[in-house]
């Protein structure tokens, strides 16, 4: 069989950058180096063509994807996104396969199909509700938050969450944002502050309003991992 080396490239480029995409979006995560990591990995693949890679090695490969297209937090988040990627990249692969196994453009359609299937999942079990409840820390305080699942903004790689009014000592003032919601769209002020999630440590901007259930409000992305997806449309 005839292989060309170029669409081999191109076909493992795409799929490892589809892979990691779904990855960031599944789970809030910047994706800044979505392209060197493809790159990265598709480039070691093409290398193993010509010179047979252990097992260990591969499994070293992907940890080195993991840590260059999202960075190192702390060892539990990284073990777990490692161990995610690990099962999507098998369970895409191993799918792929059964729809289709030769190389060519339809391989591509199918892992686009199979990446959209992973993502109306997630919406499916992730944001079938409007709101979950949960505890967290605000400068060491035990509060019960709720999370709404319509809350995805980010400002400079940190999520947006809302308190009330008693909760607003020590805050330091940050910046002032443009945000649109269902009545319309307001100008905030934004304060920095980090708070306690399962454990770990987020930092995040609050917002002051009183017009929220419970005592905090905290975006989906806190839940998942920490949310450092670039959208910017504030004022310094």
């Amino acid at each position: 069989m005839t292989l060309y080396l170029d669409m081999f490239f191109l076909v493992n480029f795409i799929m490892n950058y589809l892979i990691f995409n779904f990855l960031g979006y599944l789970l809030g995560l910047k994706r800044k180096r979505l392209f060197v990591g493809s790159v990265f990995v598709s480039s070691i693949t093409i290398f193993s063509l010509f010179c047979p890679i252990p097992n260990f090695f591969r499994i070293i490969v992907g940890l080195m994807f993991v840590y260059i297209t999202f960075g190192y937090y702390n060892k539990k988040q990284f073990i777990s996104l490692s161990l995610l990627y690990y099962l999507i990249n098998i369970s895409l692969g191993g799918l792929t396969f059964i729809i289709n196994s030769s190389i060519n453009i339809n391989l591509l359609l199918s892992s686009f199909i199979i990446i959209c299937l992973f993502v109306a999942i997630d919406k499916l079990v992730f944001d079938s509700n409007l709101e979950w409840k949960t505890t967290i820390f605000l400068n060491g305080k035990k509060t019960v938050a709720y999370v709404d699942t319509g809350n995805l903004a980010l400002i400079d790689g940190l999520s947006i969450c809302f308190i009330k009014s008693e909760l607003s000592d020590k805050l330091e003032y940050a910046r002032k944002c443009e945000i649109t919601t269902i009545n319309g769209t307001k100008i905030i002020n934004l304060y920095k502050a980090e708070i306690v999630v399962n454990k770990c440590p987020v930092d995040c901007y609050l917002s002051i309003s009183d017009d929220i259930p419970g005592e905090m409000l905290i975006s989906p992305h806190l839940l998942k991992f920490k949310g450092e997806i670039s959208y910017d449309k504030g004022y310094s």
